[in-house]
């Protein structure tokens, strides 16, 4: 008679999504038990049963800034919906991540780190001091709406010169160039060009100008040195340079062209 209920009762408990039952020999048992669920994927949730067996939906939360969207045609789609701010500031874009949760998944799990380490970067802004850096500067500007707002030709070539100018002042303190070490500098910049010693002083001047802006600085020691000017490489020609000229164009078939233009 005990038997029977035994397998009774394990068999009432399969019949309820039971898979796991204890039954000792003695007088009382102790039943110990775990529910089977099973899990398929329904748009941005899970289907599962419980202990009883019965459905239920339980809704799984998307990456951040990440939204379920019904189209049109009636199909779903998410899509990447970060604010604003992040999309002023250069970081993301708003785009759509198709159909597939899984590819949704990651793909905003990538913007979200992108966003993470451009708020990391906005925080080390604030430890900009007179004592820093000039990378940490450098980083601050970059960083800027200043910066960002640049054509992204221009942003290139601000990096490179900059870049230059951190490595010629060894990475100083900002506030410990003076003018007379920005003419030291200048005069470096000079060897390998008078145009290029030029860019990168300007670079140095808008960066310095940027620190006076933000109240790092009230000094900037690039603005009093006195940038050279470059030799003029423009030739006029005489009139008999130009008669010449033509007359050799002109004077066989295959340089008519160069006459004419």
């Amino acid at each position: 008679m005990l038997l029977a209920v035994k397998y009774s009762m394990k068999g009432l408990l399969h019949s309820h999504g039971v898979v796991r039952m204890d039954c000792s020999s003695n007088a009382s048992s102790a039943i110990r038990t775990r529910s089977l669920s099973t899990h398929t994927h329904k748009g941005s949730g899970i289907e599962q049963l419980d202990g009883a067996g019965f459905r239920r939906n339980i809704q799984m939360k998307l990456p951040r800034f990440t939204q379920l969207r019904e189209l049109a045609d009636g199909t779903k789609a998410y899509r990447f919906n970060p604010p604003q701010k992040f999309i002023t500031a250069g970081v993301v874009e708003r785009i759509e991540l198709g159909p597939d949760l899984s590819a949704a998944r990651v793909a905003a799990r990538e913007h979200n780190a992108k966003i993470d380490e451009w708020r990391k970067s906005q925080a080390e802004i604030l430890d900009v001091r007179k004592g820093s850096k000039l990378s940490l500067l450098v980083r601050d500007y970059c960083n800027s709406s200043n910066f960002t707002m640049l054509r992204k030709s221009t942003q290139k070539d601000y990096k490179y010169f900059l870049k230059n100018m951190v490595q010629t002042l060894e990475d100083a303190r900002i506030s410990d160039v003076t003018t007379r070490r920005a003419k030291g500098a200048y005069e470096k910049w000079i060897h390998s060009g008078v145009p290029y010693a030029n860019h990168v002083c300007a670079a140095a001047s808008i960066l310095y100008n940027y620190a006076i802006d933000r109240e790092y600085l009230t000094f900037n020691p690039f603005a009093h040195v006195k940038r050279k000017t470059p030799i003029q490489r423009k030739v006029v020609w005489q009139h008999e340079h130009v008669v010449k000229f033509l007359d050799t164009a002109y004077s066989e078939w295959r340089w008519r062209n160069i006459g004419l233009i």
